[in-house]
């Protein structure tokens, strides 16, 4: 029990800030410091919540997010800035990414203590794309293609377009009709 001890949450929370501050990651101890949130609920920090929890969405499809989750108080999390981070990620889950980066431009102050949020977020979504189709993805591939991979506002790479043909089918498929 020596690792459930008060003393140990402000090393914990600096831990946290310098996992965002290098990039690093180190999912046991901010479970623990959730874990220490669930005994000394008047220590609980959201803000620090907030980050722990930006650093598990970067884990996604893996289920650090959901640990989180599990240990964070519903008084907590229903609250900003708990609330934007717990809403965008029911949207990556559902696969909803349009949606996502719309949340995302809301709450991009959430986000941007952790370096490396978007391309950690386009990794999870090409991933889940491959998995629904059935097949791996080429990487070259736009981020204009139609997926909701990248944030509003971003032009597609000149000489390519969201639709593959005129009619936006494929045009092998066009020529065989």
């Amino acid at each position: 029990m020596a690792d459930l001890d008060i003393e140990r949450i402000p090393a914990l929370e600096a831990s946290v800030d310098a996992q965002c501050a290098k990039g690093t990651y180190e999912l046991d101890d901010n479970l623990l410091l959730l874990k220490l949130y669930q005994f000394f609920p008047e220590k609980a920090n959201p803000a620090v919540i907030a980050r722990v929890l930006v650093k598990a969405l970067m884990h996604l499809p893996e289920t650090d997010f959901l640990l989180c989750m599990y240990l964070i108080p519903e008084r907590i999390a229903t609250e900003a800035p708990v609330l934007p981070i717990v809403e965008m990620s029911n949207r990556l889950e559902t696969c909803q990414f349009q949606a996502f980066w719309e949340e995302l431009a809301a709450s991009r102050e959430l986000v941007d203590v952790a370096p490396g949020f978007d391309d950690a977020i386009r990794d999870c979504a090409w991933s889940a794309r491959s998995r629904v189709s059935g097949r791996r993805l080429r990487r070259r591939a736009p981020p204009c293609a139609g997926l909701g991979l990248r944030a509003p506002g971003i032009a597609c790479p000149r000489g390519r377009s969201k639709r593959r043909g005129s009619g936006g089918e494929h045009p092998q498929k066009r020529a065989r009709a």
